[in-house]
């Protein structure tokens, strides 16, 4: 899955060790392991990233991803909705109650 560049939090690479959930036993993750994520991969996966304006990114969903991938199991789940995707959803179900008669 790529990165989508308008609806995840992209980030500068040098912020990834600094994200709560990328500490490595308690300590912060080196630059030469990140960029080993991203050019050679781990466990086949490799961390996404984007070239924005000469600086190499990523996203925090990305990175979510790819710890989720490398623990063995599923990718880690989506963001969550936005207002406006939650209301929609809620008008709709408004409508499929209102068809069933409830």
């Amino acid at each position: 899955m790529a990165i989508n560049l308008h609806s995840e939090n992209i980030i500068h690479i040098g912020e990834v060790p600094k994200l709560p959930f990328m500490k490595g036993r308690g300590r912060r993750l080196s630059c030469a392991t990140l960029y080993r994520w991203i050019n050679n991969g781990l466990r086949g996966v490799k961390l996404e990233t984007v070239l924005i304006g000469g600086s190499r990114c990523t996203s925090v969903e990305a990175c979510e991803r790819f710890i989720g991938a490398t623990q063995g199991g599923s990718p880690a789940p989506a963001a969550c909705r936005t207002a406006s995707q939650r209301t929609k959803a809620v008008d709709a179900a408004k409508r499929q109650l209102d068809a069933f008669g409830i």
